[in-house]
């Protein structure tokens, strides 16, 4: 668990928190690429299999890059919308 710093939040749907936990549960301690349009976004490790369709990614990122990531993530999702 992270004390302090910053982090960015995240809800997955029904269907996607089963996908994830079954990737993050087979892959604990690797790292998982978030890659949008071709591009990686982030690439966290995972400590925990993740489940409940909730998460956090947390980081050495600043404030600016914390919103970045945030800000490119939401706007993933308003295109797939």
């Amino acid at each position: 668990m992270r004390v302090g710093g910053l982090s960015i939040g995240f809800e997955l749907n029904a269907e996607g928190a089963h996908l994830f936990e079954a990737i993050t549960s087979a892959h604990i301690n690797d790292r998982l690429a978030i890659i949008l349009d071709g591009m990686v976004q982030s690439a966290p490790a995972h400590r925990i299999a993740h489940t409940g369709g909730r998460g956090q990614i947390t980081g050495n990122f600043d404030a600016n890059e914390a919103k970045m990531l945030a800000n490119i993530l939401n706007s993933a999702i308003s295109k797939r919308r």
